[in-house]
């Protein structure tokens, strides 16, 4: 047995389709990386800008009624205008950029809506004076001294506000996130630090008016909404509490990479997975080798055993490759190696606390929650290769399988009769530590009942059907 595996490994490791998948998935990977660090100026660009231009003035020269639309096109073009005044004001990841367009924008708009819609000239000139202080901070623009002087306004409604109990929720928790903000040097802009302390707060704002008993709560939306929320504080409050949230701080980081690859299945494993499963056996019988195998002293069992697990072990070798070099590709692109010795949080929804795993036990534990999926692909595509002997139809049919598990999840609330396909209960981590799966009709019982039977029917189904096949006209 242990010759036939090795011999199949041989002969698969020399196929050139998968060192090209391989080479491929590092290529994307960097992309992404380079793309996601470069800081590009994210502008309306000229063409879009002079079609605007050219509706306000039609709007203008035809007497137009003025609508949304001409508010939207004045302020769109304001924005541009002030974006291209200097250039630190059109960086994507600038706080000026987040200030032009998060705090003077919506001013804008409102003063237009004022002025041409609502023909209220009075509001339109109490919002033209915030609109000339904001223009007077941008052009002296310092982040600090705006943030300290929403710390003071927000301490001092803390310390006037009647409503205690809420206000100690609320208030402390953005006056948390100001702070930190000062003392780590974050400014407001798009970048993943500044997001993630603005989604924080938010979390908190819409978690302090959930119901916290789960036992009250009787929509199962309702519960994996309370249960997001409360997951995604709780890991932020860890970056927070440990200060690991720095200005450069990437939400795409070398460890994060490593995890995700560990417990997903991407379209270019898939490829990897039909490409091997398929050939395998149909190569055999395509190419005639398939004569001098049976002759020698194993039986068709023993071989057919032989060429699933070489399968497998190429498919599990190049799902941990691909991970290992598309983190090191994150890591020299973004400099975040350093995340790779941080504790992999994982939230445990049965105590309601964080579990701290070394890099590698959480990828392990990731991907045991995929092996199904893994597993039944590859067997599907291997069995489609021992029925057909054909590299083409058991690849279309791996494929497809992987795309119909994606189009069935999207209807499975619409028939509970969707919940008993194996496609839609592969994915074990929807249950990982006491996690629910966004659909009420699945539960771990029936996933593992429907993932073991199929698992077991693709197996037995290809051993029968390899010990009966007819190889005189091969």
């Amino acid at each position: 047995m242990i010759r036939l595996i090795k011999n199949e490994l041989f002969k698969i490791f020399h196929k050139k389709g998968i060192y090209i998948i391989f080479i491929i998935s590092l290529v994307l990977s960097a992309f992404i990386n380079i793309l996601m660090n470069i800081d590009m100026p994210n502008t309306l660009d000229d063409t879009i800008y002079n079609n605007f231009k050219q509706v306000v003035e039609e709007y203008d020269r035809d007497n137009i009624t003025k609508d949304e639309y001409y508010v939207q096109a004045k302020m769109s073009i304001t924005d541009y205008e002030l974006r291209h005044q200097k250039k630190e004001y059109n960086g994507y990841y600038n706080p000026e950029y987040y200030y032009i367009t998060s705090v003077i924008g919506p001013l804008y708009n409102t003063y237009y809506s004022n002025l041409y819609i609502n023909n209220d000239t009075e509001s339109a000139e109490m919002n033209k004076k915030l609109i000339d202080e904001a223009l007077e901070n941008l052009k002296n623009f310092n982040w600090r001294k705006q943030i300290e002087v929403e710390l003071k306004e927000k301490e001092s409604e803390k310390e006037m506000c009647s409503d205690e109990d809420n206000c100690l929720f609320t208030n402390s928790i953005e006056i948390e996130v100001l702070k930190y903000r000062l003392d780590n040097n974050i400014p407001y802009s798009f970048r993943d630090s500044s997001s993630v302390l603005d989604k924080y707060v938010s979390d908190y704002n819409t978690y302090k008016d959930m119901e916290k008993d789960e036992s009250k709560i009787r929509s199962h939306e309702d519960l994996l909404e309370k249960r997001q929320y409360e997951s995604d504080i709780a890991h932020t409050k860890y970056l927070i509490d440990h200060k690991l949230i720095k200005d450069n701080f990437q939400s795409m980081s070398a460890a994060s990479v490593f995890v995700s690859d560990m417990c997903s299945i991407s379209m270019l494993v898939v490829i990897c997975i039909v490409l091997v499963s398929s050939a395998v056996v149909a190569d055999e019988f395509n190419k005639g080798t398939i004569k001098q195998l049976l002759i020698r002293p194993y039986s068709r069992t023993k071989i057919i055993i032989s060429k699933f697990i070489a399968t497998f072990i190429t498919i599990l070798t190049f799902i941990v490759l691909v991970s290992i070099g598309e983190t090191i590709v994150t890591g020299l692109v973004n400099g975040s190696f350093n995340t790779l010795f941080e504790p992999v949080l994982i939230y445990n929804y049965n105590t309601h606390s964080l579990m701290e795993f070394n890099i590698i036990t959480a990828g392990l534990l990731k991907f045991a929650c995929v092996l199904p999926e893994v597993l039944i692909i590859t067997l599907l595509t291997f069995f489609a290769s021992t029925l057909f002997t054909n590299n083409g139809i058991s690849t279309a049919i791996g494929i497809i399988t992987y795309f119909a598990a994606g189009l069935l999840k999207s209807f499975i609330d619409l028939h509970v009769a969707i919940s008993y396909f194996p496609l839609v209960n592969w994915d074990f981590n929807d249950y990982l530590f006491g996690s629910i799966p966004a659909c009420k009709y699945l539960s771990l019982t029936k996933a593992i009942i429907i993932t073991v039977i199929t698992i077991v029917t693709l197996f037995v189904l290809t051993l029968v059907v390899y010990k009966r096949k007819d190889i005189k006209n091969q």
